[in-house]
């Protein structure tokens, strides 16, 4: 009667995959029969197993010392596994290829579910998680250091008035930017040191080079080696596998301009000297600290569109390597600290954010930076750490207006819900590392503030236009209808889609995916359950806190859909995805009897090994297939969609082939509608050999181009005519009148109807 029981409880599997897959709609046959697949292929796994469907009554049993600890890690396996199966089909679903007609329901109840069961896997396998613990002794040292505090503060004062002149002293009206760079570095520097408590400076010794360590796989949960070398080299791998994809092929790999003439505005300025360095020379860039490490790099290597994008690319490989830092002291694991690492490494918008000049890409470091700090504040209370924290939170604040308005109050909010309502409970309540974060803050921050209420300027105006609050309160005064209700309900919730399913509607990312791969959506639902339940610790509530409040505050915005303004978001998605697959993941495979105790499944040290070297496999591949997808799937598509967004050609690739004109040219761009020339100007006058004095830039209509016109063209001058490849009347009639060859782009344009063909007159 038992066996056949059992094989009457394996019918569940074959009627369960028909059910399910009567729930997709019909036309998508290819998702019924993959959802098929994967149930009916979970019951030929279950039986050759040897599990008995008896043996989930267990599920229901709350007396856990009933069962054996054999049979509540086999169920938590199995529970485990249902869970990782729910979370894919769910984000199938999801999936954009499969979901076009935004029909949630069956995939919010399969996450939901997933995570229900994800709970109850963890309940039943009590496992070995590692918590970060807070310091008990008070803060180390006891006292700042007012001179060196004095100091940083008199320095950054200086920079202030340097840049917001609202004192008009005379030596400071033109102090020039490399003396103002050397007042703001050294002013947080000696800040840092004074209230950080430091009261010598002691010269580093050079270090000798150190034997290559030898690495083993199961020191990689230890966070406290003896052989620091080990960590020095895991350090270094990552910071230079992270630079190397996003540095690879800078010059030509993307051939498009992401408003990148915003930043060589921004290196105007800085080589004008006529605004100080912290303040704001436009609406769209804070302050001169990004285009001033541009220009420093320029100046080293020359201008071209590489070291243009050099700075990003850098800033970027750091971001990567304190992810590495922040996730192995949140979760006081290294293995969690490299997966971490390599998932953003290799994540497309991260990467795709890094290899374009915009200031964007500076917030995520200083705010990973910045809770970084924060925790190891909370862990080991020294005085340096809060002063590091409030001085990288500082930071924050020079960049987009994205980090600036966001990673503060987050921080904020956060260190309020973990001490003041004692999310995580610390043994002493470390007030004193508080104050000294705020106030490093404080006057870190306080010279951009300075500069911009000095000039009596609006501290956000991207802010100000790009705002939706308007919108949302519009209703209110008169109620809300059902209607305005459901309307109202869909735009708080729609941000949370750009996660697992809604592509970006502008064109800083493009491309027709959501910010997270298809196949790495079940990891991040999978994390966000594990740190849901495990909201009561540092990396539970951080790391939710951060994700939730992304989409939240882009909720408030007009636009939600716009990736330029997710990008603060991007080291906690690594996190989540490495929580998941370091915690979770090790999780489906069977204990055996040695492995498992009444206290919780502790791996032995094969085990341990083993299920290591999979965790590590399986980041690697995810690492690869994201590389992949971003190179070979995701440029090309973002390159055809940015030409297609303008209504002329290509005004980029233009640009890169008039740059070696010689001096005293007039560059015409002829095309319906007439063509912006403000962007190819910038270009050209960036990269150019030639005086970018001497060149005129013409825009014209094509129905303006016509023999009158070229009988009109002023003597002693060059003419390179970029023509719309369309304008076949025009084409011929400047070959006519020129008789110059007609010169095409080097360069593949995707859609060719995007085009500019060149014809270059020298003057006579």
């Amino acid at each position: 009667m038992r066996r056949l029981g059992t094989t009457i409880g394996y019918l569940f599997f074959p009627i369960a995959a028909v059910l399910a897959s009567l729930l997709v709609p019909a036309d998508k046959l290819l998702l019924r029969l993959l959802i098929g697949i994967i149930i009916s292929g979970s019951g030929v796994i279950a039986a050759d197993a040897g599990f008995r469907p008896a043996d989930l009554r267990t599920l229901f049993r709350r007396d856990r010392s009933q069962t054996t600890p054999e049979s509540r890690a086999e169920t938590a396996g199995w529970l485990m596994m249902a869970a990782f199966v729910s979370m894919i089909v769910s984000a199938l679903l999801f999936s954009p290829s499969n979901n076009r007609e935004r029909e949630f329901t069956l995939p919010v109840v399969l996450m939901v579910g997933g995570m229900i069961v994800l709970w109850r896997s963890i309940h039943f396998a009590r496992p070995d998680f590692e918590v970060v613990t807070v310091a008990g002794e008070a803060i180390q040292p006891q006292r700042s250091h007012l001179p060196f505090a004095m100091i940083g503060l008199l320095l950054l004062l200086f920079t202030a008035e340097a840049a917001g002149k609202a004192l008009r002293l005379p030596g400071l009206q033109t102090t020039p930017l490399l003396l103002q760079a050397v007042t703001f570095y050294g002013g947080v520097a000696f800040l840092v040191l004074g209230m950080g408590g430091v009261r010598q400076l002691h010269l580093p010794r050079l270090p000798q080079l150190p034997r290559l360590p030898r690495l083993s796989l199961s020191k990689l949960h230890d966070l406290r080696l003896d052989d620091r070398r080990a960590e020095i080299a895991i350090v270094i791998l990552i910071f230079l596998g992270a630079l190397l994809v996003r540095a690879w092929n800078l010059e030509t790999g993307l051939r498009a301009s992401v408003d990148e003439a915003l930043a060589i505005d921004g290196i105007s300025h800085y080589r004008g000297g006529a605004i100080g360095l912290v303040g704001r020379p436009s609406v769209y860039i804070t302050s001169l600290l990004m285009p001033q490490w541009q220009a420093v790099i320029i100046d080293l290597f020359g201008r071209s569109v590489t070291t243009l994008r050099l700075a990003s690319a850098i800033i970027g490989a750091l971001t990567v390597t304190a992810v590495y830092f922040l996730a192995r002291d949140l979760f006081n694991n290294r293995q969690t600290g490299i997966v971490a690492a390599l998932f953003l490494l290799s994540f497309p918008p991260h990467i795709h954010f890094s290899r374009i000049a915009l200031l964007h890409i500076a917030d995520p470091l200083f705010g990973t930076l910045a809770f970084w700090f924060l925790i190891r504040g909370f862990r080991f209370n020294r005085r340096l750490d809060w002063a590091l924290a409030g001085a990288m939170l500082g930071f924050t604040q020079y960049f987009f207006e994205a980090g600036r308005l966001f990673y503060i109050p987050l921080a904020a909010i956060w260190l309020i819900l973990t001490i003041g309502f004692r999310l995580v409970v610390p043994i002493r309540i470390p007030w004193r590392g508080v104050l000294v974060a705020v106030l490093t803050l404080i006057i870190v921050a306080m010279p951009i503030y300075y500069a911009i209420f000095s000039g009596s300027a609006d501290a956000n105006p991207r802010l100000s236009v790009s705002s939706g609050v308007d919108l949302l309160l519009a209703a209110l005064p008169d109620g809300l209808t059902p209607e305005e209700t459901t309307t109202l309900a869909r735009r708080l919730l729609f941000p949370l889609t750009v996660y697992v399913h809604q592509r970006e509607l502008a064109v800083f990312y493009g491309g027709d995916q959501p910010l997270m791969l298809v196949y790495v959506v079940p990891l991040f639902l999978m994390g966000m359950g594990y740190l849901l339940w495990r909201w009561r610790t540092f990396g539970g509530s951080l790391v939710v806190l951060w994700v939730l409040a992304t989409a939240a505050t882009n909720a408030l915005l007009r636009d939600s859909a716009v990736y330029a303004r997710w990008h603060v978001v991007f080291p906690a998605l690594a996190l989540v995805a490495a929580v998941a697959l370091c915690s979770l993941v090790p999780m489906l495979w069977k204990r055996t009897a040695n492995e498992v105790s009444s206290e919780g499944i502790r791996p032995g040290h094969g085990r341990r090994q083993s299920v290591t070297l999979i965790v590590m496999g399986l980041s690697i591949i995810i690492a690869v297939g994201q590389v992949v997808y971003y190179y070979r799937d995701h440029v090309p598509l973002f390159e055809r969609q940015a030409r297609e967004f303008k209504a002329y050609p290509d005004g980029y690739d233009m640009a890169i082939r008039a740059k070696d004109v010689p001096d005293f040219t007039d560059i015409y761009l002829i095309a319906d509608p007439i063509p912006d020339i403000n962007v190819p100007r910038i270009w050209v006058s960036f990269l150019t050999k030639s005086d970018p004095a001497t060149l005129r830039h013409i825009p014209l209509a094509t129905s303006d181009f016509t023999p009158d016109f070229i009988a009109a063209l002023p003597v002693g001058r060059n003419f390179a005519f970029f023509i719309d490849s369309q304008a076949r009347d025009q084409i011929a009639l400047m070959t006519s009148a020129f008789g110059c060859p007609i010169e095409t782009s080097p360069y593949a344009i995707d859609p060719p109807t995007k085009a500019y063909v060149l014809c270059f007159k020298e003057m006579e």
